[in-house]
């Protein structure tokens, strides 16, 4: 079994998609460890085919509710690689990070306006959005580099709530 395991790690990180879907039915992905554990590596290299191939054949129990550590290190990997776990999940678009804040927060502090407008597209809400324990909108307005695109959704966002 560690072998299977080995060779279905290696498979994932080198990106052999083949390789890994015959190895997979050999492999215990309902370790949540594992799982995670390759989730990143794979993430690492933005590699979307299998990212959604992992998705796709984990259990229910670990896409229920992705590892904070998966989704940072997506988050990290950019907004295409964050879409395909909101199209599992779509709440992953709010996921809150304790005190650093929400996924919204956190993307703004990146002044990434392509990932504010997929999370704000998905559910995420301006008004409920923090970072570390501060409304998003109030520390966007205090960054100096905060694109404006991105103000202009916020307050556009805002306003349609009212």
């Amino acid at each position: 079994m560690a072998d299977y395991c080995e060779q279905f790690l290696r498979a994932c990180s080198d990106g052999n998609l083949d390789l890994a879907r015959q190895l997979q039915p050999h492999v215990p992905l309902e370790s949540a460890e594992f799982l995670q554990g390759i989730f990143i590596e794979v993430i690492k290299e933005k590699n979307s085919p299998m990212v959604e191939f992992l998705i796709q054949c984990s259990p229910e129990s670990f896409v229920s509710h992705f590892p904070d550590s998966v989704l940072l290190h997506a988050m990290d990997a950019g907004p295409q690689i964050y879409a395909l776990f909101i199209s599992k999940d779509p709440s992953v678009a709010r996921r809150s990070f304790g005190h650093m804040g929400d996924a919204l927060g956190l993307v703004v502090m990146r002044n990434d306006a392509t990932f504010v407008k997929l999370l704000l597209d998905n559910g995420a809400s301006p008004s409920s959005s923090k970072i570390f324990h501060k409304p998003t909108t109030e520390v966007a307005k205090d960054l100096q580099n905060v694109d404006r695109e991105i103000m202009r959704m916020l307050s556009q966002i805002q306003e349609s709530l009212k």
